[in-house]
């Protein structure tokens, strides 16, 4: 997916992709029915405000463990010089 199709409906570009793009190296990576709230562990300790609030299809527990395990591999192989980034750009 091109940098194009992470603008916003005013056409004003995500903040994240302008660091991205400036920067020496970077990436985007999605999750499939996922949420804002879903990167968080407020549905795991309240289900009913993290309903309230919104989030995905997906399943909480298993969001947070794919989350966990990828920001430890970036941060053993950038900042540890660890083992090896087999990142996907879709999960």
């Amino acid at each position: 997916m091109g940098r194009q199709a992470y603008r916003d409906e005013t056409g004003y570009q995500y903040v994240n992709q302008y660091v991205i793009s400036n920067a020496k190296e970077g990436r985007t990576i999605r999750f499939d029915n996922a949420e804002h709230m879903d990167f968080t562990d407020l549905p795991l300790f309240s289900p009913v405000l993290g309903e309230m609030l919104g989030h995905g299809d997906v399943d909480t527990a298993e969001m947070m463990t794919q989350v966990n395990s990828i920001v430890l591999d970036w941060f053993n192989y950038y900042l540890k010089n660890e083992g090896t980034l087999n990142l996907k750009d879709l999960y």
